[in-house]
């Protein structure tokens, strides 16, 4: 239900019965460029071509390839950059930033919360259902649709990291967050996020998955150990994430570009800087390509951070800025793992497009139609 819009009960039980022909709509809306990023993507500069000393501009190569020819000529404060928020974001309603470094065409890193909608403290936004209704739905063709719904609102309001989809099991009723995730069984909250992050990533906007991991309760949110046996980790906390980064390690938009690291302990290790979850399940066992971030002031070290897995810190600097710098240069932290960190950012953003689709400036309120046909299939 949109926030321009309320339906009454009758009407709503109309467009119910309406809804196939209304998701059609909006496929056939979506597959006709509605939510293409290219109508107001601003074009690469000329100077960030790649015959002018940039081959990393080459839209040609693949992610990879591109990420490993930019950070051959990083120095370490520029690598460093990209691993630590500001704190201190120009967009509206942002959440942090990472500013861009032009010498080197990369563009900065906006980041936005809202499952339901683009926060923006200034303009107007389509409100969405919560993504535990979403996910009632069974319906990833539709996840899809939401996904790039909304990652086009992101992408015009200047965003292009979007802090969702929340998939934490719905294991206890009184987690005050249950209304972000998918509910109790894993196989339909991975299968939901994958389809929603799709969609986002079609958008040239970095899909964030959250909150890794059994991160699933209100009371001492911050500082509570999860004491988790491996079966039950590996049967119902971890799966979800293992589908819904599944397919992201070639070009395209499939698998999600991100995962946020919880505030809570897992067996009495912060999960953003737990080396079985960080390392040995997410990045080795599930081969997840893209990058680690923190919940916003869950990062608690540096030298044990780094080595675990976590790879950007929010919304500061305090352990992943010199600190860290100075950890790799006395040994603690190698720096195989600190260009590793950096590159990882590197190659999420080349895959989704960051690089070669620029989020323009805002000019305008901006906010998905409720009359369209795809806000509509999603609202209802």
């Amino acid at each position: 239900m949109s926030v321009a819009q309320r339906q009454s009960q009758g009407s709503r039980r109309r467009t119910l019965l309406s809804a196939p022909l209304v998701i059609a709509a909006a496929a056939a809306a979506l597959a006709g460029g509605m939510f293409s990023p290219a109508r107001v993507a601003a074009q690469t500069t000329t100077s960030c071509a790649p015959n002018n000393g940039m081959p990393w501009m080459n839209t040609s190569e693949d992610p990879a390839t591109r990420a490993t020819q930019l950070l051959s000529v990083m120095t370490q404060a520029e690598k460093d950059q990209l691993l630590v928020g500001t704190g201190d974001p120009t967009t509206s309603g942002a959440a942090d930033m990472i500013a861009a470094q032009p010498s080197l065409c990369i563009p900065p890193l906006i980041f936005n919360d809202g499952g339901e909608g683009i926060s923006d403290d200034q303009q107007l936004y389509t409100a969405y259902p919560a993504s535990v209704s979403d996910a009632a739905m069974w319906d990833p063709s539709l996840d899809n649709t939401f996904g790039q719904s909304i990652g086009s609102e992101a992408f015009q309001k200047d965003v292009n990291v979007w802090l969702a989809p929340g998939m934490d099991i719905g294991r206890i009723p009184m987690d005050g967050r249950n209304y972000e995730y998918s509910g109790e069984d894993p196989y339909l909250a991975g299968t939901t996020a994958a389809a929603v992050s799709h969609g986002v990533q079609s958008q040239n906007v970095i899909a964030t998955l959250k909150h890794y991991a059994a991160n699933d309760q209100e009371t001492n949110r911050q500082t509570v150990s999860a004491q988790v046996d491996e079966r039950t980790l590996q049967e119902i906390d971890l799966p979800a994430y293992d589908i819904a980064v599944q397919g992201g390690n070639g070009a395209g938009p499939t698998g999600a570009g991100a995962v946020m690291c919880g505030y809570n302990r897992i067996n009495t290790i912060y999960a953003c800087e737990n080396p079985d979850t960080l390392t040995n399940d997410l990045k080795n066992e599930f081969g997840f390509s893209g990058f680690v971030m923190s919940d916003w002031g869950g990062t608690h070290s540096t030298v044990n951070a780094a080595n675990a897995g976590l790879d950007q810190e929010h919304p500061s600097s305090t352990h992943l800025g010199t600190a860290l710098e100075t950890a790799v240069t006395n040994g603690q932290v190698s720096q195989a793992r600190f260009d590793n960190m950096a590159y990882r950012v590197l190659y999420s953003m080349f895959r989704i497009g960051l690089f070669d689709n620029p989020i323009p400036a805002p000019t305008a309120p901006v906010a998905t139609n409720v009359d369209t046909s795809a806000a509509q299939a999603v609202s209802q």
